[in-house]
């Protein structure tokens, strides 16, 4: 460009304003001597590839994700951290809570397995909590810095959770692994992973949700508490369910509060298919089952019953006020149309004049008589039962040995933690309602009544849409429905929202005072 708009010189040695060589002279030089050699040559114009494009949703995922991942693995604090965490408390609580009785140890006598189980279900909220709490606010200023060019958020959020639940695989796996062996527990490393795994999830998405919705570091680890305790709080181990305040606790189903809590729903799973699944009690959980419910039948509920029917034709005779009667025939006759129910046996054909009006002394002989019959096919039910198990024990003898029985009980079995299942403590057997009377007696052996996954503590299986699901695979199914809802609310950044509105009354209440 400075010889083609190189200026002639006058007499003194000055630049004038004239070219050298005026732009049609260039053009005769191109012509003469550039342009046939052009022309000879086939030239092809390539338009280059346009790197500009937004990508698709799957592409930016797959970006974020990778992102993410070169970023932790070049943080080594973060990776040493994070591996050695879930190890360490394992070997910490696994180390703590290995009860022996003398020199030896042995699983059937450990008194905190309860302890360590729930202890299990915290640390994986912890670590789901701490691991993921900071991963939204500390991206904060890199998504302003590329919010013009309109990225998904759905692919940026999903890469996170999968790099978390990535993360939290690994934990879980190291953490049952190290925990198991210290303890030795047998035969339960995939559904104790299961069950960690996803309460961790759970907490994955909740420091997502608080890491999107608040403004501070500081203000995040000081939330990280407030849903901890209540989660440890309201698992159903510290305070039982029925001794929380009574004006949240239920005396037949695990309070609403408690349905509330991921712990609950995780420590339930693991205590249930501990206890029942194991390879000791697996060959006789039915039959037990069948053995409790009838001992409770005979021994607790229908001798109740009779109290009752003979309270209501005293109170009869006597003249005593008709709601006293009522009260009583109300819960006899509730209770029958329950075992009739149960049993499967005819109803009681007098149900109609259980009341004060039609109850006499012909209807007290016939309800006593239909108790009795129902008391006598829970006897020869718990006699078979009863049988079958016998027969079941003595096979186990015969094929293994006496020996091998008595270790594989020890090595399975533990009793602490049946104590936990069974109510053994508990005094009371059953709770009386205004209208029902409620078993609390051996709560792993009851089979829910509720028809949409609501039950007691330690239920056996769960009841929805009138089939029966293992409670391992309902409260699984449980927490991941719970897992959608919180990914759906990081999605539409719901806390960040409620957060900006109660802010915006805040400052026109403000406002409006300085008026």
């Amino acid at each position: 460009m400075e010889i083609i708009e190189s200026k002639e010189v006058d007499k003194d040695g000055r630049y004038t304003r004239k070219r050298r060589k005026t732009a049609e002279v260039w053009h005769e030089l191109y012509k003469e001597h550039i342009q046939p050699r052009i022309k000879s040559k086939e030239w092809k114009r390539i338009i280059p590839k346009n790197y500009f494009n937004i990508p698709n949703i799957e592409v930016q995922m797959q970006i974020f994700f990778l992102r993410t991942l070169l970023a932790k693995f070049s943080n080594k604090q973060y990776l040493i951290i994070n591996l050695l965490e879930a190890p360490v408390l394992a070997f910490v609580l696994g180390y703590f809570t290995k009860y022996s009785i003398g020199n030896t140890y042995i699983f059937s006598d450990n008194r905190n397995l309860p302890a360590f189980l729930l202890m299990s279900v915290v640390v994986a909220l912890f670590l789901g909590l701490t691991v993921s709490a900071e991963e939204i606010i500390k991206d904060r200023k890199i998504l302003e810095r590329e919010s013009f060019l309109n990225l998904s958020r759905f692919s940026y959020l999903n890469s996170k959770i999968l790099f978390l639940f990535g993360v939290s695989a690994i934990q879980m796996a190291l953490f049952v692994l190290v925990g198991s062996y210290i303890l030795q527990i047998k035969g339960m490393l995939l559904v104790y992973w299961l069950v960690l795994f996803t309460t961790s999830c759970f907490a994955n998405i909740i420091g997502l949700n608080i890491s999107s919705g608040l403004n501070s570091v500081v203000a995040i680890y000081i939330l990280i508490p407030l849903i901890l305790v209540p989660q440890l709080l309201l698992s159903g181990t510290i305070v039982p369910f029925d001794y929380l305040h009574r004006k949240l606790t239920d005396k037949v189903y695990v309070p609403l509060v408690g349905d509330l809590m991921v712990s609950r729903w995780a420590y339930e799973a693991l205590a249930v298919e501990q206890f029942r699944d194991n390879k000791f009690e697996k060959a006789f959980f039915p039959y037990e089952q069948v053995i409790s419910t009838a001992a409770y039948n005979t021994s607790y509920l229908i001798p109740k019953l009779q109290n009752k029917l003979e309270e209501a034709i005293r109170f009869k005779e006597s003249g005593v006020s008709a709601d006293l009667i009522n009260s009583r025939l109300l819960v006899v006759k509730n209770e029958m149309v329950a075992l009739q129910h149960e049993s499967g046996k005819p109803p009681f054909e007098y149900l109609g004049k259980m009341d004060e009006t039609g109850f006499d002394s012909d209807i007290f002989e016939e309800a006593t008589g239909y108790l009795y019959f129902i008391k006598k096919y829970y006897l020869e039910k718990s006699d078979t039962a009863t049988h079958q198990k016998d027969s079941i024990y003595r096979r186990m003898v015969d094929v293994l040995g006496l020996d091998a029985v008595n270790n594989l009980r020890k090595d399975y079995y533990n009793k602490a933690l049946a104590d936990y299942v069974l109510s053994t403590l508990e005094v009371d057997k059953m709770i009386e309602r205004p209208t029902q009377i409620v078993r609390k007696k051996d709560p792993v052996f009851m089979m829910p009544t509720m028809n949409w996954g609501r039950a007691q503590f330690y239920a056996p299986m769960k009841k929805f849409n009138s089939q029966y699901i293992d409670t391992l695979w309902f409260n699984l199914a449980f927490i991941w429905v719970l897992n959608l809802f919180f990914a759906v609310t990081l999605q539409f950044d719901v806390l960040r929202k409620i957060i900006t509105y109660f802010d915006g009354i805040r400052t026109r209440k403000s406002e409006r005072k300085q008026k």
